[in-house]
């Protein structure tokens, strides 16, 4: 008994195949990760820029948000850099995005500032409704960032505005700045708080713990206009405080900030400074800045594409991964087995616990392991997950028949074959095509249990080439080893 079949538009795709006589069960490696296509499901974790430039799994950053309250807000993600809220026109100099070192979202401004840079920074030109607009008496605010220094040089300006306001008839220069001095960050409001006299008040305010180079830090300074409290914070804590009254102290009159003329009319951030800033944030009340976290919420998850092992009878070993898990984040591994995919790409099988490097005893069994990962952050960070490599054993494949032949006549080649004493084989597959060891897209053409098939349609005078194989189970074609090569030419017979 044979089969035949006719090839008609065919689409021709190139294979190689190794011409082996056997295989042996070896250890396979599949690495996700290079980029998104791995991923299937995905809770609460953005992609960021990671090992080897591929995306890293990382929980969602709690990047802020702007309210009724926000005066200004900028993330520092991409150039050009913009204001969340209508009150200000942002324009840079000297100053890139870092994407590799933000701190929230995907970019953070880094500033190289160095020596004679005046001309560089972020400059903030105040709109109608801005709290730098002159004129604006400001009653509660809130100035926040988070910042990364590099050099921490004296007078590294963080923000500055430079102005000149008047009271009865007299001319008052005025500056807000926040500077470094002696490793810490000095606020002064120098004659900022009007008084209802010709006089303006002055405050300065300064942290009490030095900056670390090359780490993180929130800055928070807040004015509660009821009291007339100034009060800075550092990661949340309490650091210095000072009082605009008249007492000095939570009693009197309270004194407000009057924005004047400024020649700028710009508030620049980032002059002279070495370093990254992310997140500057204005806000007209005395902010809550007890809860810094790093994070949206403290746990997300994220789970892969099914990978093909090739057979039924595949044995997962286990995975290896990159990721780094800092201070007291964590990454848990699970992993599922089946020989079936569900409709919307999900391994029909039950989730089991699964440690990265550890190696399963006994090693299950199945045509397709699907993995989840399950990222939990501590209270400054988040875990990052760069690649999975899913380690398992293809079954040894049947060895590929012997004794082919191939005989030739016209537009037709009928090939023939010794079966395989094997139990576990199922079945043959034949490939042909018009060069040694390439063979067209059509192949492997699935012969059930026969041992003779015929090919035609084929172009009398062209020589073909082919090679036969036998499968343990349906599906394995392209990963099992073939016969030898054998070659044939179609001719049409002389009458």
């Amino acid at each position: 008994m044979y089969k035949s079949m006719r090839e008609k538009g065919i689409p021709i795709v190139v294979i190689l195949f190794s011409l082996l006589a056997s295989v042996s069960a070896q250890e396979s490696v599949t690495t996700l990760g290079a980029d998104l296509e791995w991923v299937r499901r995905s809770e609460n974790v953005v992609f960021r820029a990671g090992y080897r430039g591929a995306p890293d799994v990382v929980i969602r950053d709690a990047e802020y948000s702007i309210d009724v309250d926000t005066d200004l807000l900028i993330h520092f993600n991409s150039l050009p850099f913009r204001s969340q809220t209508p009150y200000y026109d942002v324009s840079t100099s000297g100053v890139e995005v870092s994407s590799d070192n933000a701190r929230l979202g995907a970019g953070a401004a880094a500033f190289r500032g160095v020596g004679d840079q005046s001309g560089r920074g972020v400059f903030l030109a105040p709109q109608p409704g801005a709290l730098f607009l002159p004129g604006t008496v400001w009653d509660s605010f809130s100035i926040e960032f988070w910042i990364y220094p590099a050099t921490m040089a004296d007078g590294e300006s963080i923000l500055s505005w430079i102005g000149v306001d008047s009271a009865n008839g007299k001319r008052i220069q005025q500056q807000i700045s926040a500077e470094i001095r002696d490793r810490r960050i000095r606020w002064r409001f120098t004659n900022m708080f009007e008084t209802g006299t010709a006089e303006r008040f002055s405050l300065s305010v300064t942290a009490l713990s030095t900056l670390v180079p090359r780490r993180w830090s929130h800055h928070a300074l807040r004015f509660d206009a009821s009291i007339g409290l100034l009060e800075y914070l550092v990661d949340g804590r309490p650091e210095g405080i000072a009082y605009a009254t008249s007492s000095g102290r939570e009693a009197g009159t309270v004194y407000r900030v009057r924005i004047g003329e400024s020649p700028g009319p710009y508030v620049t951030i980032g002059s002279e400074f070495v370093g990254f800033l992310d997140e500057v944030r204005i806000t007209r009340r005395f902010a809550d800045v007890s809860g810094i976290e790093r994070t949206v919420g403290p746990h997300g998850s994220v789970i892969s594409r099914p990978v093909d092992l090739g057979a039924r009878s595949a044995r997962f070993i286990g995975i290896d991964t990159v990721d780094d898990r800092p201070g007291a984040t964590d990454i848990l591994y699970y992993y599922r087995i089946g020989d079936t995919i569900a409709n919307d790409d999900i391994v029909d099988a039950e989730w089991q616990v699964l440690g990265s490097g550890e190696a399963l005893d006994p090693e299950p069994r199945g045509r397709f392991v699907q993995v989840r990962a399950e990222l939990f952050a501590d209270h400054r960070a988040s875990p990052r997950l760069s690649t999975i490599s899913v380690r398992y054993r293809e079954p040894v494949p049947p060895v590929p028949p012997s004794q082919v032949t191939a005989s030739a006549s016209d537009g037709a080649v009928t090939l023939r074959w010794r079966p395989v004493l094997d139990e576990s084989v199922s079945g043959y597959v034949v490939y042909y095509g018009d060069r040694p060891g390439r063979y067209v897209l059509a192949t492997p053409i699935d012969v059930g249990r026969e041992t003779e098939y015929t090919i035609d349609n084929l172009e009398n005078g062209r020589l073909y080439f082919f090679a036969v194989a036998a499968y343990d189970e349906p599906g394995r074609a392209g990963r099992i080893p073939v016969s030898r090569e054998i070659s044939a030419r179609p001719v049409r017979t002389p009458r």
